[in-house]
């Protein structure tokens, strides 16, 4: 066995019956107490942006939070070889 092998895959939008690599993690920032992330809506390509903005923000309207908890504006994060870069 070859331990010089990378595992790697490609991040795929996730708008139903699209099939294209993502470029946007559709994501909020999210902290309670001392935990601070980006709560995560999904992935877009640059076609389905806007769409899976649109519904991300629905999502996140809807929200009931803890005692303490904050969430932020939902935005459209630039994924950089696979990785998220905050934009």
């Amino acid at each position: 066995m070859n331990s010089n092998l990378v595992f790697s895959y490609q991040l795929l939008c996730c708008s139903p019956g699209c099939d294209q690599p993502a470029r946007y993690r559709i994501a909020a920032p999210w902290s309670h107490g001392a935990s601070s992330e980006l709560k995560n809506y999904g992935l877009a390509c640059e076609r389905c942006r806007a769409d899976r903005l649109e519904l991300a923000r629905i999502r996140h309207g809807r929200l009931l939070l803890a005692d303490g908890e904050a969430v932020g504006q939902v935005d459209a994060y630039p994924l950089r070889d696979g990785s998220e870069s905050p934009a």
